[in-house]
Formats: structure tokens, sequence, C-alpha cells
């Protein structure tokens, strides 16, 4: 994980500036990935990357998390089915 510090652009701030929205907010920046080994060589299945903002963070953004890009690839195994016969990823 890596700290990071979002700026406000100064537009947004002229219009909502006066309702105490803050100009930074820190947060905390994440990468989980699923890792498979197939046949000896590890293989990413899963990747996801969200930013953290915690109850230190004034504003809107207190105590949330946000999702900023999450994939898969199908290279598990084996292959899950639903009772309908559609496959799961």
């Amino acid at each position: 994980s890596v700290e990071k510090r979002v700026e406000t652009k100064e537009k947004f701030l002229q219009v909502f500036g006066g309702s105490g929205f803050p100009s930074t907010m820190p947060y905390r920046s994440k990468a989980i990935l699923l890792f498979k080994k197939i046949d000896g060589v590890d293989v990413v299945l899963f990747t996801m990357y969200v930013h953290e903002f915690d109850k230190g963070c004034s504003g809107p953004n207190s105590r949330r998390i946000y999702l900023s890009y999450i994939d898969s690839v199908k290279y598990f195994t084996p292959e899950r089915t639903s009772a309908y016969g559609g496959a799961l990823r």
C-alpha cells in the first residue's frame, strides 16, 4: 500500500468550497492480486486496486473505500459451473 493525497480541482473548490469541502484528502492506495502456479509459472488470476479513505479523512470521503480497477482471467481449474450449466468466474 502507498500513502497518497488527492487534490481537489480549483473549479470544484470555487463552486463548493464555501460548504467546507477540503482542498486535499489523504488516502491509501492498495493493489490486491491472486496468483496461481500453472505448469511451474506464477500466473495472476485476479487483480484489484482500491483507494481507502480512513476516518482521519475529512469531508465526504471519510471511512470510504473506492474500487479503482478490477480484472480476472479464466485460469481457475477445474472450471466451476452453475446448476444451469453456465461457467462461473
